[in-house]
């Protein structure tokens, strides 16, 4: 016999600890391709899961999801991950209880970016055991529950999928809506453990963060009361911008404190009217109204009435007789209403700040509507931004194989250039190490042309003097010679 699962039961769902892989390679995953993104899906049990990643400004995100059953299913599991490519690996484990997703993971997109361009290829493994799964019809869905743990804050468990409601798609803050961070949430569990001060700006906020939230009710009331108080004693912001927060937030008992206005700041007065139309100044003493309806004041009327031989009077506004005059008693009730004040001057202020306040609104409610229209503008730039990197992204990967080509070209070039400096080098060498033997062949070649000049300056020296030696002897010889024959042909005679 068939039977309906009761509200927290476990269910026999027979599911086998698996692994599920994704690789990023940098020549195919190019940058449009880190937005919203997902790997392939797996069938593990009944249930469908897949490993999802997103660029999320300054963030790469990236984390496991489960697609089945999600209204009426909660999946326990272990998740147990690695982030590995060539020289880097990182670990992460965690214990989950989720619904649409878990295991949400987050690093510097720079780092990830420039860890893919080194390495070539980034690869995440998450290896997941399902330990229970829940009939979970009748739970809240939103909830969330966070573990601190010294100065950090760790989000233990948690159901991700966090619906988010607004009456009015205008509004500026809608585009805050959804967009949960840490942060924000850290902020809110700050003011109610009390580590977090609050201020006029983070308030709207953390009122935001806690209405998306359905955190436990105990600490949202604490946080909602906090934010309430601080609108009631300490926040700087006008009357009027409290009193739209105390009625976006719904906060009845700061409305009603903040409608509690005196009579002479609810009220705008035009001065004119109560001014004399004689002297123009506010009415003085008990004001007089003559049977034509016009008022003066008591100091105007009497000098009017002139001496006692004037018989009639007539209004000083339009010139019509009158026996008499009488005293304006609802002018007196509101001239009496303004004795509160002690002068002339802070009546004026009164209704000066009450003016100014009100045209102050107005205004606000105008920047309101010119803010929305702005935002607009700017989510649509965004859109278009968006769409220009995609196109940049597909050029880049349109531009990928000649880069490369030049880049080859350019290593090839640079490595002839690199060969022929050596080879010039080389040659410098040789022509240096040649110019060193000519140089010592010359210079031993000098010292034998020096030795030979010396041998031959020596020779020519003994030559000379044999020379000399032998003209010595045959001029001797000859000297002789004569005198011999000289002598013998003396004897002869």
């Amino acid at each position: 016999m068939a039977f309906e699962p009761q509200h927290g039961w476990p269910l026999d769902t027979d599911i086998e600890p698996f692994t599920i892989q994704h690789r990023w390679v940098n020549s195919n995953d190019v940058l449009s391709n880190f937005y919203n993104r997902h790997g392939v899906t797996e069938q593990h049990g009944p249930f469908a899961w897949r490993i999802f990643w997103d660029r999320d400004g300054a963030n790469f995100v990236y984390g496991l999801e489960c697609l089945k059953n999600h209204e009426e299913y909660s999946i326990e599991t272990t998740t147990e991950g690695v982030l590995s490519s060539v020289d880097t690996r990182t670990s992460m484990a965690r214990y989950h209880l989720f619904d649409s997703s878990s295991f949400v993971e987050a690093t510097s997109w720079d780092d990830f970016q420039n860890l893919l361009n080194k390495d070539g290829e980034i690869k995440i493994a998450m290896r997941v055991d399902t330990r229970k799964v829940l009939w979970n019809q009748d739970i809240e869905r939103n909830f969330l529950h966070v573990e601190r743990m010294g100065k950090n804050c760790h989000i233990k468990r948690f159901y991700i999928e966090v619906k988010v409601h607004t009456d009015d798609p205008t509004d500026e803050d809608s585009d805050h809506l959804g967009h949960l961070t840490y942060v924000s949430v850290q902020d809110v569990l700050g003011v109610a453990t009390g580590s977090t001060k609050l201020d006029d700006m983070n308030l709207v906020s953390i009122l935001l963060t806690t209405t998306q939230l359905k955190i436990p009710a105990t600490e949202k009331n604490n946080v909602l009361e906090k934010c309430e108080q601080f609108l009631r004693t300490s926040s700087s912001k006008p009357k009027f911008m409290r009193l739209e927060i105390a009625k976006k937030f719904k906060m009845t008992a700061l409305e009603n404190h903040l409608n509690r206005f005196e009579a002479a700041e609810m009220c705008i007065i035009d001065t004119n009217a109560l001014n004399c139309p004689v002297c123009f100044e506010i009415f003085d003493g008990v004001p007089q109204s003559y049977p034509c309806g016009h008022t003066v004041c008591f100091s105007c009327s009497e000098s009017l009435k002139g001496h006692e031989e004037v018989l009639w009077l007539r209004c000083p506004v339009c010139r019509k007789p009158a026996d008499s005059t009488v005293k304006n008693y609802a002018l007196i009730n509101v001239l009496a209403s303004l004795d509160v004040i002690p002068s002339k001057e802070k009546v004026l202020q009164k209704v000066y700040d009450s003016t100014v306040s009100i045209n102050a609104s107005i205004k606000y409610n105008q920047l309101r509507k010119d803010n929305a229209k702005k935002v607009k503008k700017i989510t649509d730039l965004t859109a278009k931004i968006n769409d220009m990197k995609c196109l940049l992204g597909e050029k880049k990967n349109q531009n990928y194989v000649p880069i490369e080509q030049l880049l080859q070209a350019e290593e090839e070039y640079q490595r002839k250039h690199n060969e022929a400096v050596r080879g010039v080098e080389e040659q410098n060498e040789l022509l240096r190490h040649g110019t060193s033997e000519l140089r010592e062949e010359l210079a031993k070649a000098k010292h034998e042309i020096k030795l030979i000049t010396e041998a031959n300056k020596a020779q020519e020296k003994v030559h000379q003097e044999n020379m000399y030696a032998k003209n010595i002897c045959l001029y001797f010889t000859l000297s002789l010679l004569f005198c011999f024959v000289m002598y013998f042909g003396y004897i002869k005679l």
